[in-house]
């Protein structure tokens, strides 16, 4: 599958990222789950991509795409530059966390209070 690039609000698309020599999805079992793209930056793709920006790719041969938000994109020396993204998921993670640390609950009780004002 050719990464798809989406803007910012997650709803239009911008470009195939046909250009892309590499895409890699890195999968760590309760670890990280991020994307890393290599594209030339003399690409017509490459003055689209933006932090924030959504890339849906699929992780592995057998799974279903996944969406992953663009946090970092580094030029190198090479006329290439690195897109680093972190799974969709990521976002909801630091807001559990932030939530059990400042109300000091077990992360079970947490995750109730969460869904529950979500509920409400």
């Amino acid at each position: 599958m050719i990464p798809q690039l989406y803007a910012t609000d997650g709803a239009t698309l911008l470009a195939y990222l046909s250009d892309a020599t590499t895409c890699e999805v890195t999968e760590e079992r309760n670890g990280i789950y991020e994307l890393y793209l290599v594209l030339p930056t003399a690409s017509a793709q490459f003055p689209l991509i933006e932090n924030d920006c959504w890339i849906v790719a699929k992780p592995n041969d057998i799974g279903a795409d996944q969406w992953f938000r663009v946090y970092q994109i580094e030029k190198t020396m090479r006329g290439t530059a690195t897109v680093s993204a972190e799974h969709i998921s990521y976002p909801q993670q630091k807001r559990c966390k932030r939530f059990i640390r400042s109300h000091n609950h077990s992360t079970k009780k947490a995750t109730q209070l969460q869904v529950f004002s979500k509920i409400l």
